[in-house]
């Protein structure tokens, strides 16, 4: 519901500028054939839109506020495990769609438990990272060669989008901008994040040093 004092229309248009930041990282997904990942990136791009779309224009849309606010969470922590899954590189695909798969349904289960418990949104959302953390330094044992300046620029501006995802949630929040730039700068930094490896596949060619972590092309 939008708050007294908030002009409808400004908090549209801000919904609107900041969800273009969505688009880079689903047109990468589908030009490197991802469509999976593709078809979750729409679902949680539609899902955000439309829950701040009856929010901002206090409105109903097919489904409340209340109801797409729940999809969005879903969208929002199954969009960030899938992009772990692409960080992790694994090489054997059966696994590799068991985890993106599972991902997906684990996440409708835990947050139709509580969808607005704040431990069962973190929760998973770390158990994800475990995904490449566990894949590269305890199955593979290294570290695959990265693009430098991709890579750090992703890390900033994700570094951004947290600290406007926290300052979003204060309740004074002028047109709930800082919670729109954390759309924003998050969508950015995935774009980067997805253009970091050298090769749109794994391969056991990557160095085994951690000083070998970080290659500029």
């Amino acid at each position: 519901m939008t708050r007294s004092g908030d002009s409808s229309v400004i908090l549209f248009l801000i919904t609107v500028i900041t969800h273009l930041a969505f688009f880079p990282p689903m047109y990468l997904y589908y030009k490197r054939g991802y469509f999976f990942e593709l078809s979750v990136s729409i679902f949680g791009f539609v899902a955000s839109f439309m829950y701040h779309t009856c929010e901002d224009l206090d409105m109903i849309i097919f489904l409340s506020e209340r109801q797409w606010h729940r999809l969005d969470n879903i969208g929002v922590i199954t969009t960030l495990g899938i992009l772990d899954i692409f960080v992790a590189r694994l090489t054997n695909k059966v696994i590799e769609s068991l985890c993106k798969y599972s991902i997906v349904f684990f996440t409708i289960i835990i947050q139709q438990k509580h969808p607005w418990d704040v431990r069962l949104t973190v929760a998973p959302i770390i158990l994800f990272i475990l995904i490449p953390v566990v894949n590269h330094c305890f199955v593979n044992r290294y570290l695959p060669s990265v693009n430098i300046h991709y890579f750090l620029v992703g890390l900033g501006i994700l570094g951004v989008a947290i600290a406007c995802f926290v300052k979003g949630l204060d309740d004074e929040d002028p047109y709930r901008l800082f919670h729109g730039l954390w759309h924003f700068f998050g969508g950015i930094s995935v774009t980067f994040f997805l253009q970091m490896f050298d090769s749109p596949t794994n391969s056991k060619s990557g160095f085994k040093s951690s000083s070998s972590f970080f290659r500029n092309k």
